[in-house]
């Protein structure tokens, strides 16, 4: 699968978010320099409508009637999207996990040599990549719903910014201990937060991913094959 513009974009704009977080804002202390780049905020507004472009362009050319027929059978092509979902989220969590270690090195090239941070990295591709697949597999969900790619891709961004809403400190107070975002699921936000609840999370999150794909599955069975894109 190529990189496309949209997946270059994604990079460039974790790079550039980096070096002006290093450069214009001298950070030079490694758990700053980590959350500036995975802050939710910019998860929300930047990240996941740029993932979500990357998955808007690429399946808009999939959901042709003639594509689909290539696979003789709605379960082969269900899959094959499965499948391209999760090789773009794990590329995606490999580069810019790559993209913040580099900067995190610079603040501080004495993490090289503690086991710590390469389990830290390790941890982050695999609950990120989870991640970027549950979002993958709503974003497909919502286009069978609705009908519209464009529509669902709209949904989606308006779905985790009500979320952040609800997350936010002086709304839904009481929500705050049923709910977890998830951006929460995929990135460190507590440097001392112990692995087995990251990994408690990456449980759930691929126990989500296969409720979705049973459902998806489903509802593609039973959808018209033309999508208005």
């Amino acid at each position: 699968m190529r990189i496309t513009v949209g997946e270059k974009l994604f990079y460039f704009t974790v790079f550039i978010l980096a070096f002006f977080n290093k450069i214009l804002g001298s950070i030079h202390n490694v758990e700053d320099m980590y959350m500036a780049i995975v802050n939710n905020k910019i998860f929300t507004i930047v990240y996941l409508p740029i993932f979500l472009y990357i998955l808007l362009d690429k399946f808009s050319k999939r959901l042709k009637p003639e594509v689909i027929v290539r696979y003789q059978s709605i379960k082969n092509w269900s899959i094959s999207n499965l499948k391209i979902i999760a090789a773009l989220s794990v590329r995606l969590s490999i580069t810019f996990n790559v993209i913040t270690s580099i900067f995190m090195v610079i603040c501080d090239t004495n993490i090289l040599y503690n086991q710590d941070f390469y389990i830290f990295n390790y941890i982050s591709i695999v609950v990120q990549s989870v991640g970027w697949c549950l979002i993958g597999m709503l974003f497909m969900n919502l286009i069978s719903i609705t009908n519209s790619i464009k529509l669902a891709y709209v949904l989606e961004i308006a779905f985790f910014l009500a979320i952040r809403l609800i997350m936010s400190p002086l709304s839904f107070i009481s929500l705050r201990d049923y709910i977890v975002p998830i951006w929460d699921t995929m990135f460190f936000y507590e440097f001392n937060r112990e692995y087995m609840t990251m990994i408690k999370y990456l449980c759930m999150n691929i126990i989500i991913i296969i409720i979705l794909f049973v459902i998806y599955s489903h509802l593609v069975k039973k959808r018209d094959l033309k999508i208005e894109r």
